[in-house]
């Protein structure tokens, strides 16, 4: 059973400005080769590369897609790396996700429309839930003491447990509300 694949073909930008008509003739031999049905091969863009390839500085990106038993993939990547003319290849199973690049379908175009409906009654009602959260919760100096005055609160309560390897003390008496101990010195 035929898969749909997408393949990203880098040519050398000098060869491709110069043999368009070849470099598309060889790129599509090597797919007939290998019983690909094409659907489509386009240029995309003459970039510069990241790092030279083969000693070229600048590729022509082009993009197809074509239909192929996935049996005869391993030996179109075989013969695409032999290849003087591909500088790189990349062959993936096009599973469609890719389809903002293409045209879109007025069916898709419905599908998104309807989507992004959908949604917006959701946001309008998670914008009521917080507007009705934030008036239920009391404002800074109402009700509740604010933070500094709890945590002033909570360190005069009970001290805060040691952790491992630190030795627990004794609050300040005066911190407590007690009156200090007096030792008694034995006289």
């Amino acid at each position: 059973m035929k898969k749909k694949y997408e393949g990203m073909f880098l040519v050398d930008q000098e060869v491709s400005n110069k043999k368009w008509d070849e470099v598309i003739g060889h790129i599509r031999s090597h797919l007939e080769k290998h019983n690909a049905e094409i659907l489509d091969l386009e240029k995309w863009n003459d970039l510069k590369l990241a790092y030279p390839i083969k000693k070229r500085k600048k590729a022509t990106y082009i993009l197809g897609h074509f239909n192929a038993e996935p049996s005869s993939i391993a030996p179109l990547r075989h013969d695409l790396q032999l290849s003087e003319l591909v500088l790189r290849h990349l062959i993936t199973v096009d599973t469609g996700r890719m389809q903002f690049l293409v045209e879109e379908t007025p069916e898709a175009a419905t599908r998104r429309s309807a989507g992004a409906e959908a949604a917006e009654p959701a946001a309008a009602k998670e914008a009521e839930k917080t507007a009705e959260a934030e008036k239920e919760e009391p404002s800074e100096g109402e009700g509740e003491p604010s933070e500094e005055k709890a945590e002033g609160e909570q360190a005069d309560a009970e001290p805060a447990e040691a952790t491992p390897g630190e030795e627990q003390t004794e609050p300040a008496p005066e911190a407590a509300g007690k009156e200090p101990e007096k030792e008694s010195t034995g006289e």
